[in-house]
């Protein structure tokens, strides 16, 4: 008689561990419902060379009458206190160090524990021949013929009671792998099609149920320079109602997706196994987490020429990501359904798919970047770059016969989009979108208020900017009012000046006292920039050695930190008070909202006067522009003071001089005596001290949580940025 089981006890030598459960159940009076449960042993080296444990727990659920999926992330404290002692220097791996120490800034400061993880204060318990393993309301363990599995469905669903019973033997997969796969290190032992029988509360159900076991010490993928690099997998379970059992999975190189391992273990009915490894798995479609912004493949065409097998992965839900505490902040792990043909015959089967390592981020400024399309997605929603009647009324109100959705695309969302389209590096609703969900509160219905306030208020700005300058280039390419016209310029950017506050009217999140005070901000944030406005121009018309004597002996340096807060931070101010607004905060966090968003700004514009003295075209602003223009700027001030009195009266009577600094030879001993100051690397210190002080103060007041650590690395990121 063949022996259906093998002993599933734990292997404490070994540094990783799991046991997995998923399946389905359902009664007469239960609706299918599908579940997975993980506990996770993680064996950490201590100093004196003893491996300690900690745990780790993952569960979803998919009630398929209300077609909503839940989940639970638990980790103990141990496993919180081992990834705290691994400091952000030990990690070797691929992954951008500064999200490593933004992510373990944030565990040492008690963070990321928001509601979407649990921190228990016990510890699981695991037991020997016969394995057990118990921890809260969740339990597995096995007898001699079957296993028995409890827990409780997530939120306050009821008590399950199950017993899993085998048809057919434990499968060893580490036997069907090659000696050159890279997922070699791992023993995976899985029962592909148990039995489920039990109670759901007082309820008899019945179902199906798939168990993995796994452990070992994971093989490292080392690059050239023998750094670890990160893994990924695709990995699906696929029960047909013919009997016939599927273990699919791809193990890749999570950073450049190259595939490592690829395996179809194929089970027929009578349990005889096939392994297979020609074949194609691909994504037809993705979705993005609202929470965590993660794009996932969720559906998947997969096809196996030896069997002649066109099959495709449905989800029944695309939102079945689940958060898991650490750097690869969340796993896709769900249930769906396989379905198509093999062979002549048409299948279908219960499926699970497991898309791990989406998450990483492996270049902080990347990924940044990465996320102004779906900023400009939001923008353009609401400023179509090609105006219709129902949206030309939808912003100025019913006009009549004074509807030419030509003319406003001529005359504002072309010029608008012409710049928009140019770049740039959208960080002022990236830092409000994160500000307003460490505040605690979730910004997708808020995405486009936040995008577009920031956004077509800035893009209105430049364009004005650039008139008040008499500028030719913006972003590499003519300046608006040089490609359209004075007029069309001017027209477009008042015009983006207004537009935002449209959604301070119309936003369905908000109620009458927050439009109330958000009108009240808005007004006093477009002052304030103007007001700064004034005092640049203000410096740049007077202009002139004399004056740089009086200003420099008058500590001018300091009144040009203030005009920045005003003309560059006011914006951002109002932006940040109007999340704490939103979030219901009272007037002092309000109040350090708005004081924290001026901080990085201030430090963006020191640092962009900082890249006006390089040559990368990645910044895209010209070299020498600020000289040129005779701007009164903080590295120019910081240099005229650094310099011995030869070069200072050098560079004084340069800049100071119209017909002088318009030279491009006299302008390369401007740019030069600058550099020769010292005043780049002060000034740029300063912007990171700036931030950094800026951050110190607000971070109590943030809810600990992932949004807290991006904000950090935000503001990291622009302070690094080097193109020069």
């Amino acid at each position: 008689m063949t022996r259906l089981l093998r002993d599933e006890s734990p292997h404490p030598e070994f540094s990783l561990e799991w046991w997995f459960v998923h399946g389905y159940y359902e009664g007469a009076s239960v609706s299918r419902r599908y579940f997975m449960t993980t506990l996770f042993r993680h064996g950490v080296l201590t100093d004196r060379g003893r491996r300690r444990e900690s745990f780790s727990f993952l569960q979803s659920d998919y009630d398929g009458r209300t077609e909503r999926p839940s989940r639970v992330s638990r980790f103990d404290r141990a496993f919180h206190e081992a990834l705290v002692s691994r400091g952000p220097n030990t990690v070797t791996y691929n992954i951008d160090r500064r999200i490593i120490r933004a992510f373990h800034d944030e565990l040492k400061a008690g963070g990321l524990r928001t509601g979407e993880f649990e921190m228990a204060e016990t510890s699981a318990r695991l037991r020997s021949n016969p394995f057990s393993a118990g921890w809260q309301d969740f339990k597995l363990a096995q007898t001699e013929a079957d296993f028995v599995l409890h827990f409780r469905e997530p939120g306050k669903g009821r008590a399950c009671r199950f017993r899993l019973l085998p048809e057919r033997p434990c499968l060893d997969v580490e036997s069907f792998r090659e000696s050159g796969d890279a997922d070699r290190g791992m023993f995976y032992n899985a029962y592909t099609r148990l039995r489920l029988e039990g109670r759901r509360g007082r309820d008899a159900v019945k179902g199906l149920a798939w168990i993995d076991h796994q452990w070992g010490d994971p093989d490292s993928l080392m690059d050239e320079k023998g750094v670890k690099r990160v893994k990924a997998w695709d990995w699906f379970a696929v029960n047909f109602e013919n009997g016939h059992d599927w273990l699919v999975y791809v193990l890749k190189d999570a950073q450049n997706q190259t595939p490592l391992a690829r395996m179809i273990l194929a089970r027929d009915a009578q349990g005889n196994t096939r392994p297979l490894r020609e074949f194609s798995l691909e994504p037809t479609e993705w979705w993005e987490s609202p929470r965590t912004y993660i794009r996932y493949p969720v559906v998947w065409r997969l096809q196996v020429p030896e069997l002649a097998a066109e099959l495709v992965f449905r989800p029944f839900a695309a939102d079945q990501e689940i958060p898991v505490y650490g750097a690869h902040r969340a796993v896709w792990e769900g249930a769906g359904e396989f379905s198509g043909v093999v062979g002549k015959r048409r299948v279908k089967g219960a499926a699970r798919g497991e898309f791990h390592g989406y998450g990483y981020i492996f270049d902080a400024h990347d990924y940044f970047r990465a996320q102004v399309r779906r900023i400009d997605r939001h923008i353009e929603a609401f400023l179509p770059k090609e105006q219709r009647p129902s949206g030309v009324e939808r912003m100025a109100g019913p006009l009549a016969d004074a509807i030419y959705p030509e003319v406003y695309k001529e005359m504002l969302a072309q010029p608008a989009w012409d710049l928009l389209s140019r770049g740039g590096k959208r960080w002022r609703p990236l830092f409000a979108l994160y500000l307003l969900d460490a505040l605690g509160v979730p910004p997708r219905i808020y995405e486009q208020f936040v995008c577009v306030m920031a956004e077509l208020c800035h893009a209105g700005a430049l364009i004005i900017d650039d008139i008040e300058d008499v500028s030719h280039l913006r972003r590499g390419e003519p300046c608006i009012h040089l490609r359209y016209g004075l007029d069309t310029a001017i027209s477009s950017a008042n015009t983006l000046y207004f537009l935002p506050a449209l959604l301070i009217k119309d936003h369905p999140g908000l109620d009458d006292a927050q439009r109330l005070i958000m009108h009240e901000i808005f007004v006093r944030q477009m002052a304030r920039a103007h007001f700064g406005q004034a005092l640049d121009l203000f410096w740049s018309r007077n202009l002139n050695e004399d004056t740089i004597r009086r200003w420099l002996d008058d500590a001018r340096p300091g009144r040009i930190l203030d005009m920045y807060a005003l003309k560059t931070g006011a914006p951002v101010e109002g932006l940040a008070e109007m999340c704490a607004v939103v979030a219901g905060a009272e007037r002092a966090v309000r109040d350090d909202c708005r004081a924290f968003a001026r901080s990085p700004s201030i430090g963006f514009q020191i640092l962009d006067d900082i890249h006006g003295y390089g040559r990368s075209s990645e910044w895209k602003k010209v070299r020498g522009k600020d000289i040129a223009e005779g701007k009164w700027t903080y590295v120019l001030a910081k240099a005229l003071d650094a310099l011995p009195a030869p070069d200072r009266a050098r560079l004084a009577a340069i800049v100071g001089r119209k017909e002088l600094r318009r030279r491009s030879e006299e302008r390369e001993i401007a740019l030069d005596l600058v550099k020769r100051s010292g005043a780049l690397t002060v000034c740029r210190d300063e912007a990171r001290r700036i931030v950094d002080g800026g951050w110190k103060k607000i971070r109590p007041r943030l809810r600990p949580s992932e949004a807290r650590a991006m904000l950090t690395l935000l503001c990291t990121d622009l302070m690094e940025m080097d193109f020069d």
